[in-house]
């Protein structure tokens, strides 16, 4: 059994905990290699990372086989974004509240699945134009696409 605080993976089985220290919030390059690797084929729900530097993005989208879920990450900058992208599966960044059109465009990019941005507060029409480029994004209810 890995054991990494903060990290809960979704597969057939149900949920499973691997540490119960609920303060790790922070991914290393290495811990984000190993749990991209370990799981593959499984969904990976890492609950408490709260921020993702663009390295731990790279190593995290390699991840295959399942979702990829950061629910507690609230921003995201265009270059993890493009990292992200790259992620083969389910993308759910539901805790994002605000993005750039940088980012947008770079998220856009993701042909691996459902990305999910249900946390975004307000969105421009150039964030919202380049969001509707991909063909499976989910937005909070109060957000139209553009026509």
């Amino acid at each position: 059994m890995l054991t990494i605080a903060g990290v809960v993976v979704l597969g057939c089985g149900g949920c499973q905990r691997h540490s119960s220290d609920r303060d790790v919030a922070v991914l290393t390059v290495p811990v984000a290699r190993d749990l991209a690797a370990r799981y593959a084929g499984e969904s990976l729900l890492l609950p408490f990372v709260t921020e993702i530097e663009p390295e731990v993005a790279r190593a995290l989208a390699t991840h295959t086989g399942g979702m990829l879920a950061m629910p507690s990450v609230r921003t995201l900058d265009a270059e993890a974004a493009r990292l992200l992208a790259g992620h083969e599966g389910d993308l759910w960044l539901r805790g994002v509240e605000r993005i750039s059109v940088d980012t947008a465009e770079a998220l856009a990019e993701h042909h691996g699945g459902c990305l999910s941005l249900d946390g975004l507060r307000e969105v421009n029409r150039d964030v919202a134009q380049a969001l509707s480029r991909h063909p499976d994004v989910t937005l909070p209810v109060s957000i139209r696409r553009p026509r």
